[in-house]
């Protein structure tokens, strides 16, 4: 064959490869079987659509009232309200600001028994007299805090309790999805050009232009899947991260990740506690302002595990008979059962972020002198796509606030962490709380309030 029908033929080849790389990702993706949002997981409008330009105090019918906005209300956002506009004489007014948790969902229809609730009975037993006034709402962000906070400025409060952050973490969440879709999409186009680029490599070496030698370096290229063509393809479609957003492998076989799309959300979060900040140092005088850290979701399960790419039915049906067996001797408290079978799946899958989590937590139940619990929780946050950097991110906010304001901040990741079963006994859903973490949260506000109270003139 001559050399001029080689080259047309091996353009020809490249070409038709190229198309069907190009059909074949178009097809995953129209057919919705691209590694993408999980549907269990929906996507939050109210999160990124943020605080409507409207009050959410507002007066009340009866004269020297207030009410909660009707139209929160009527969207079982907010609970239904009226108080008057001026605290009681000798009476401290507390103001609870926040999300769906702070409202004390999803017991939010027994008042007695939320956050603000607890509260107001842990800051009595302390002798005080006062009120609290529960105005947080389901679904919203630190962008809704801000704007409820500007309101509140008419209810003339003496603290303000700030319990915000989740539905941010949620949003982080989400972006880290969208990220990692393109993450796959910029791997699966990469390998693809090294398909193409050995093809010519290879021709090149039946044309005798290069060295055997460059040929299995190709194919080595194409299986490690690490030559700078690649890398040049991924910082291409992910130029929001940079290089840097390039995913990486700690020395421990943790992949590290940048998450540049959430900047933001911590900046939105950033933006919120400021709105918070000066709403609260604009009264006479200024009440008492305590943003809580909500406890870090390190120790709660994974929220978004995926199983390695590539695996067969088959492979996947195993490792879940596995996995479910292991959860189902966990509930039971047989974690010593649960272990060996957490480690079967995990030798059919060593990605899945929730069977190292809860492989770890079975080794705390049965005693893990060797520290393999603490490395397998690292791993499950490095592996989930909603780790915990996002709540570290939203730490350092609430520092740089509390650095440069009179704010005060409280964190809860001490109450759940791995001493105290990871919430277990305190989360609803892992994300809302029963009654025992209702109860919890509010006795430890009121720890932290108490001496920072004025008495009430």
């Amino acid at each position: 064959m001559s050399t001029p029908s080689l080259r047309s033929r091996l353009l020809r080849d490249s070409v038709v490869a190229l198309a069907v790389l190009v059909a074949l990702e178009g097809v995953v993706r129209v057919g919705g079987w691209a590694d993408g949002p999980d549907p269990s997981i929906p996507d939050n409008a109210v999160v990124e659509e943020g605080a409507a330009d409207r009050p959410y105090l507002e007066p009340a019918p009866q004269p020297g009232y207030l009410q909660t906005s009707r139209v929160e209300v009527e969207a079982g956002r907010m609970r239904d309200l009226r108080f008057t506009a001026e605290p009681a004489v000798g009476t401290t007014r507390v103001v609870l600001l926040g999300g769906s948790v702070a409202k004390g969902v999803p017991l939010d229809n027994d008042p007695p028994r939320t956050i603000a609730g607890r509260l107001e009975a842990h800051l009595q037993r302390a002798g005080h007299t006062v009120e609290v006034l529960n105005l947080a709402g389901a679904s919203y962000t630190t962008a809704h805090v801000a704007r409820v906070a500007r309101d509140v400025v008419q209810a003339r409060p003496h603290a303000i309790v700030v319990y915000s952050g989740g539905n941010e973490y949620r949003a982080f969440t989400r972006r880290l999805w969208e990220q990692n879709q393109g993450w796959r999409g910029a791997v699966r186009a990469g390998q693809g050009i090294h398909v193409v680029r050995l093809l010519g490599r290879l021709a090149g070496v039946i044309r005798g232009d290069a060295p055997p030698g460059q040929a299995q370096d190709a194919v080595h290229e194409v299986i490690a899947g690490q030559s700078e063509l690649v890398e040049g393809v991924m910082e291409r479609l992910l130029d929001d991260a940079g290089p840097a957003g390039l995913p990486t492998w700690s020395d421990n076989g943790v992949p590290v990740r940048r998450d540049p799309a959430a900047q933001a959300v911590t900046a939105a979060y950033r933006e919120g506690l400021e709105v918070v900040a000066a709403a609260a140092a604009s009264m006479d005088p200024p009440p008492v302002l305590l943003v809580v850290k909500p406890p870090g979701n390190k120790f709660t399960p994974p929220q978004l595990s995926l199983h390695t790419p590539g695996l067969s039915n088959a492979q996947k049906a195993e490792f879940h008979r596995n996995f479910d067996a292991g959860a189902a001797a966990q509930r039971r408290g047989d974690c010593r059962s649960a272990v060996g079978l957490f480690e079967a799946a995990l030798a059919i899958d060593s990605l899945y972020a929730d069977a190292w989590h809860q492989h770890a937590r079975c080794l705390l139940e049965v005693g893990d002198p060797s520290g393999t619990a603490r490395r397998n929780l690292d791993i499950a946050v490095e592996l989930d796509f909603a780790p915990d950097r996002a709540g570290r991110a939203l730490y350092e906010v609430v520092d740089e606030l509390v650095d440069r304001t009179d704010a005060r901040t409280l964190d809860l990741s001490a109450d759940f962490g791995p001493r105290r079963d990871y919430g277990r006994d305190a989360f609803h859903d892992h994300v809302h709380l029963k009654p025992s973490g209702q109860d919890l949260i509010g006795r430890r506000v009121a720890e932290a309030l108490s001496p920072l109270l004025r008495p009430a003139p």
